[in-house]
């Protein structure tokens, strides 16, 4: 199916008429092949990146179609918020939306700091 995928930074800490970089970190997002149940290794394997954005000092990433194949269980995808700037933390939105593939499920799988 084709899916649509947006990050946007939550931290709502920060003053509106601050410059941009003081505001946020760079960020980006990365799309593995997963197991459904299975923890992410703490470094990935380049032969699991399905898609990668590039890293924006932005308050939000978007990728309009990305074409996904349709996995068999218990493999799954893997959408993982990350920033460009190691130990940088804060909040985050994501959303996932699919028009086109009735079946698609998004589901929470914890998180990891």
């Amino acid at each position: 199916g084709t899916f649509r995928v947006v990050l946007s930074w939550q931290d709502r800490t920060k003053r509106q008429t601050d410059p941009p970089q003081a505001r946020w970190s760079s960020i980006g997002l990365l799309v593995l092949r997963g197991q459904e149940g299975r923890a992410l290794e703490p470094t990935y394997r380049r032969d699991l990146l399905v898609h990668k954005t590039k890293f924006k000092l932005d308050m939000h990433v978007e990728v309009d179609s990305l074409r996904l194949e349709p996995l068999a269980p218990p493999q799954c995808y893997v959408v993982l918020p990350c920033t460009f700037d190691p130990g940088q933390q804060g909040s985050f939105h994501l959303e996932v939306s699919s028009d086109d593939d009735p079946s698609f499920r998004f589901e929470e799988t914890g998180t990891r700091s």
